[in-house]
This record gives structure tokens, sequence and C-alpha cells, in this order.
């Protein structure tokens, strides 16, 4: 819990935080994890606040010249184009998350939005049934794994889980899908996940990076696929033992 008592594994096992909070503390106290004989993948925690949060998501795609990957953000909620996406720049499950159809939905819910607000993230709404949900084993900016689930709903327009799920399925990885993703995960250690659709143009449209597992992969990536990705995650630490 952030404390500076770490218990000793009982075992040689690996912490993998699957929230978005013990993602960043298991990146800020890696060395007494390690320490503590804890097996630990992850980097800097400046790194993952900055993937996990909506609106430093959109400054890092601007400063890696990505920001036709993710959708447009308004800075002003009188000039966006509706309806769009009202998200804070943190949060997970869609908690707090709207579809905002007017200027007037935005101050409704958020009374003291204003131009360059850095709490909360205005995003376009990219139409579609079809939503994309990537999982990524990433070893010093390194894709070493990645496992993707194509999800079918019943709306065009939607906040996730506020929609019925139609039907899900393994997905064929994209190459330049994977080349953009790999572009935002330099010096990442770790697994991640990256929720987006997919333009008509084939363009990717990024929402959020997760900087840790997601349900996707627990729940809904067939388990021996998986079981993979997380072999090849141990295999990890027996490179590590073999060069020591």
């Amino acid at each position: 819990h952030g404390g500076d008592t770490i218990p000793k594994a009982p075992h040689a096992c690996w912490v993998v935080p699957v929230t978005d909070t013990y993602a960043v503390l298991v990146a800020k106290m890696q060395p007494k994890l390690e320490k503590a004989g804890w097996k630990v993948l992850a980097c800097s925690d400046s790194l993952v606040t900055q993937l996990d949060n909506k609106v430093q998501l959109h400054d890092l795609a601007v400063h890696l010249n990505l920001s036709s990957c993710l959708p447009a953000h308004y800075r002003n909620a009188s000039e966006a184009t509706y309806p769009c996406i009202l998200k804070p720049a943190f949060g997970c499950y869609g908690i707090d998350m709207l579809v905002a159809n007017t200027s007037e939905d935005v101050y409704a819910a958020v009374p003291d939005f204003d131009e360059g607000s850095r709490n909360w993230a205005l995003q376009e709404c990219i139409r579609g049934r079809m939503e994309y949900s990537t999982s990524l084993l990433v070893q010093n900016g390194c894709i070493l794994d990645m496992v993707t689930i194509r999800y079918e709903y019943d709306g065009e327009v939607y906040v996730w889980p506020r929609v019925r799920e139609v039907g899900k399925w393994l997905h064929p990885n994209d190459e330049s899908h994977r080349e953009v993703m790999g572009r935002f995960l330099a010096n990442y250690s770790g697994i991640c996940n990256f929720n987006y659709k997919v333009r008509p143009d084939g363009r990717i449209a990024i929402f959020e990076v997760n900087p840790r597992v997601g349900a996707d992969l627990t729940s809904d990536v067939p388990k021996p696929r998986a079981r993979a990705l997380f072999e090849r995650l141990d295999e990890l630490s027996a490179a590590r033992t073999r060069r020591s």
C-alpha cells in the first residue's frame, strides 16, 4: 500500500499491477520490491503517469507528431464539434465520463471547465460499433508480445460500459498500429493496454493507454494466448538470471 515495509516474496513471483494507482506505486517502489525478492518489470513513475493521464497523453502525442492518432481534443467547449466525449484526466471503467451533446452538457457536468483545463479532456466522438483493445508486453520500449481483442457494441456513440456488448473476437495485430503504439512506449517497461477505434481510412484513434494489465487480457483473451504472454514475461526473469 505504498508504505516503507515491504513483505519478503514467499517465492520467486511477479508483482503485476492491475490498477492505475498500483502501476504508479510499483514503478516508484521497484528497487525496494526487487530487494525483497519480488520480480518486477516497470519504468519511471513519471512515464506511467504521463501515459495514464488523458491530458498528458495528448501532450505526448503532439510532441511525437502523433496527434492525428488520437481523437481531436477541444480546449474550448463552445468551439467543440458535438457530440463529443468528456472524461476526467485520470479515471477508468467509464467513471465520470459522458457523451456531451452541447456545451451546456459540458458545463452542467463540470461548471469550472475552461480553456486549457488540465483536469478534464474533451474529445472528438469517434462513431462506430467496433472498438479494439490491445495488450502489450514491453521492455525498454521494445514490444515483445501483443494481443488484440475486437469488440462490437449495439451503438455508434457511447461510453463504455453503458452500452451492450454484441460480441468479441481475437483480432489480428495491425503492423501500422503497432508502430504507432511503439512510439508512445519508448522507454516503457511493463504490460500495458491501448483502447481505440479505427477510422474509415484505417488510422488508429487511441482513447487511452492503461499502464497495467487490463480486463481484456485477464477475461477476454483466450486463456492459452494470455498464458503465452505471461510466460514470455517470465522468460525475462530467466534471461536476467542467466546473465548474472
